[in-house]
């Protein structure tokens, strides 16, 4: 069924949907649009929607997240314990040193916290570039109270209903909207030749695609609260995610050695730890990370399977369609044979909506096997054809794309952004597991933690761990 609407594409329009999250949930105004609205972020005949996914943008981005995915992973924590020493994310996970017997330094930290951290601190910098974070240093705090009450704010709950914590979503909302209003007004000031305050004069390492679209909203006339409302759109759906898929699937590889052997030996030609001999003023240099992006993404079915499979089990993706034109969908043979009955035909008039809510097929046992487990294999299959058995004795898996149609959190092809977020996701999670040696605090068994409902994927409790560096 989900196939056969976005089939049908041209006869419905997200519009309406997402003019509703701008106003509801991001802060804009029906006011501030214009029909067509050329060169925004939303609106499908957008400029802007090209730029994440096309050249020369989607390689320049990509580019510049691996480079510091490897640089700033053996940074994860710094082993100090003066917190104007520490990284930001260190400061927000409750970062505290022990020593082992053995004499080796280990960290013990809320993992979550200190992923989200990083990982997030990670996203902003390469879109948005380094000052705006310099400047703001509570963005991320606030996406992440702004996101708990995401929900709330879409059913169209107001700031002045006593619900929990609804207020200070609304405010962090408000510290957002201000400090990437100031970051648009300081771009406009220095693309039309004046001079803007000192702490703002490098914007030289906002990403090419973000300063595009900048561009084309001053060009077309838009305000910058109007440009502000996108942009924490924008801040919000590429961290708020990818932080939780990261630590999800961490945390299900270490809590099965199996797996995590497994996948350590599946992606140890491609994610490297290197050391190096050299030392600057008496002091060792760091050890770099080396991934292979490509080779990670192509060539490891088992890491790619628990992305996949941690995808499934905690996002909880929607689609929202508006209908323009008279459609019928028409279910597959294939759903119509495991609910047993004759296939169905709906008819869809203009003016109707469609919600997609996707996290039903993933988790319905119809469709999946015991769908409470995860268990990334269920998204491989076994490729036997005749060239490969003379090369090989034994099959090999690979992922099978038949299941990768508009079921999982990534997968709608309307989504903008993730081809960038599966390198993200997929190169923090390798250049993590080959630096860092994770276990629970207090020598404790991994237990996966509980959930709570979240906008793009279930949350989890946070969790204790000790970590220190592979040698």
């Amino acid at each position: 069924m989900v196939r056969s609407l976005f089939k049908q594409r041209q006869s419905t329009s997200a519009e309406p949907c997402i003019n509703y999250l701008l106003d509801n949930n991001f802060g804009s105004n029906s006011r501030a649009r214009k029909p067509g609205r050329e060169g925004t972020y939303h609106g499908e005949s957008s400029k802007w929607i090209r730029l994440l996914v096309e050249e020369p943008y989607i390689t320049d981005i990509s580019s510049v997240l691996v480079k510091e995915i490897e640089r700033t992973t053996p940074s994860l924590v710094s082993f100090t314990s003066s917190v104007v020493d520490q990284y930001p994310w260190e400061r927000i996970s409750g970062v505290a040193l022990q020593n082992e017997a053995s004499g080796e330094r280990v960290c013990i930290t809320k993992l979550y916290s200190l992923i989200s951290g990083f990982v997030g601190n990670l996203s902003v910098n390469i879109l948005m570039g380094k000052t705006l974070l310099d400047v703001y240093p509570n963005v991320l705090p606030d996406i992440s109270t702004f996101n708990s009450k995401f929900n709330a704010m879409l059913l169209g709950i107001q700031r002045w209903i006593p619900f929990p914590g609804l207020v200070n979503a609304y405010l962090a909302r408000r510290r957002l909207l201000i400090c990437l209003t100031v970051q648009n007004a300081i771009f406009s000031q220095i693309e039309n030749g004046q001079e803007p305050e000192a702490v703002w004069r490098d914007l030289d390492d906002v990403s090419a695609a973000v300063q595009a679209r900048m561009r084309e909203r001053i060009k077309n006339g838009y305000s910058v609260e109007y440009a502000a409302a996108e942009d924490l759109s924008l801040l919000w759906a590429v961290t708020v995610r990818a932080n939780a898929l990261i630590f999800w699937n961490l945390v299900h590889i270490l809590a099965d050695p199996k797996l995590h052997a497994e996948v350590l030996g599946e992606i140890g030609p491609y994610a490297k730890l290197k050391r190096s001999n050299s030392a600057t003023f008496g002091l060792p240099e760091p050890p770099q990370v080396s991934l292979d992006i490509d080779n990670l993404i192509g060539s490891c079915p088992l890491l790619m399977a628990t992305q996949r499979e941690t995808s499934r089990l905690y996002s909880t993706p929607y689609t929202y369609r508006k209908v323009t034109s008279n459609i019928n969908l028409t279910e597959s043979d294939e759903d119509a044979s495991l609910n047993s009955r004759d296939v169905q035909t709906y008819h869809l008039s203009e003016g109707d909506y469609v919600v997609i809510p996707h996290s039903l097929r993933n988790r319905n046992p119809l469709y999946n096997n015991s769908p409470d487990s995860f268990d990334p294999r269920r998204h491989l299959i076994k490729s036997t054809e005749a060239d490969d058995l003379e090369d090989k004795k034994d099959p090999q898996d690979v992922v099978n794309e038949d299941e990768r149609d508009c079921s999982e959190g990534w997968d709608d092809p309307a989504s903008v952004c993730w081809k960038l977020e599966q390198r993200k996701v997929i190169g923090t999670l390798a250049a993590i597991l080959v630096t860092w040696d994770i276990k629970p605090a207090e020598g404790e068994d991994w237990q996966v933690p509980n959930r709570r409902s979240g906008s793009l994927i279930d949350e989890p409790k946070d969790i204790q761990v000790m970590l220190k560096m592979k040698s």
